[in-house]
Parts: structure tokens; C-alpha cells; sequence
């Protein structure tokens, strides 16, 4: 069974609420018709796609902040921090809990495509794809954007 993410979208026109699924906008836009007033809406996916919210207890003070690269209370630098205190950064952590797609490229010349993983809401499953380059260092707390459920990442990951 195929799932789907579905946006809702509001007609600029009448205001009528419909939901779209999120693999039926492309990146460059796409035509959609009111069901409501029957008017051409034209919608990028960056407008609708939505993410999960990182957040997270710096490792060093313990301030709870969005997840970041520097604590923007004690300014350590999180990555530095982490490899002095011998702590594995989120997407190592992630990666061993989690199916990692890692392809390899067809010409070995090739630069090997960014690993990536899914994250899935243990409440409404809403999923996401996550890629190495667009994880943050360290995550304490996801925010799904499908139910704005907010949980731990060490209990999240034990589900």
C-alpha cells in the first residue's frame, strides 16, 4: 500500500481547503484546478513540503534550543565538542537505528551520492527523507510537522 504525503492547500480564489499529495507537486511547479471554484492555482513544492523541527539540549550547558551548529547560549561548537568528548554526532546515532540507503554510483569516478535515511512519526507517520549533509550534529527532540507531536530522540528511537 502506497502512502502519501498529503498537503492541504487553500484556493486563493474562493478559500476552499483541499489536499494534495506531496509527489504530485514537482520542484518547478504544477497546475492544480479548485474542486471548489474550478480556477487554476499554480504550486511549488517548496511551498507546501513540510520537515521535521530539530531541536535540541546543548551537550554542554544543557539549554534546550533549536538544533543548531553553535549553542547560542555557552557558543560551544557542537561538533568540535562532541569529538573531544568522544560522543558520536546525530547522523552516525541515526543511521545505526535506522535502514541507511547508501547507493553506489554507476562510474566509479562519480561523486558518491549523500547517504540518507527516513524518519517516520511513531504517532501519525509522517515520514521524511533525511540526508547526511542536512543533519544537523547533535538532535535531542524531532517536531513532527504532520501532528506537531514533539518527542525524545532516545525514546523515539527505541520504537
Amino acid at each position: 500500500m502506497a502512502v502519501h504525503n498529503i498537503t492541504r492547500i487553500n484556493c486563493q480564489f474562493c478559500n476552499a481547503a483541499f489536499g494534495v499529495p506531496v509527489e504530485h507537486i514537482t520542484e518547478e511547479g504544477r497546475s492544480i484546478i479548485c474542486p471548489n471554484c474550478h480556477r487554476e492555482l499554480f504550486v511549488q513544492k517548496n511551498q507546501f513540503e513540510k520537515f521535521f523541527e530539530y531541536s535540541m539540549h546543548c551537550p554542554k550547558c544543557g539549554e534546550f534550543q533549536n538544533a543548531s551548529e553553535e549553542c547560542t547560549y555557552c557558543n560551544v561548537i557542537i561538533r568540535k565538542f562532541l569529538a573531544n568528548k568522544g560522543l558520536e554526532p546525530a547522523w552516525d546515532t541515526l543511521s545505526k537505528r535506522f535502514n541507511v540507503k547508501d547507493p553506489t554510483p554507476k562510474d566509479p569516478c562519480s561523486l558518491n551520492p549523500a547517504s540518507e535515511l527516513i524518519i517516520q512519526c511513531p504517532t501519525c507517520g509522517f515520514s521524511k527523507k533525511l540526508s547526511k549533509h542536512g543533519c544537523p550534529s547533535y538532535i535531542t527532540r524531532l517536531g513532527c510537522p504532520g501532528c506537531n507531536h514533539a518527542f525524545d530522540i532516545v525514546s523515539w528511537m527505541r520504537i
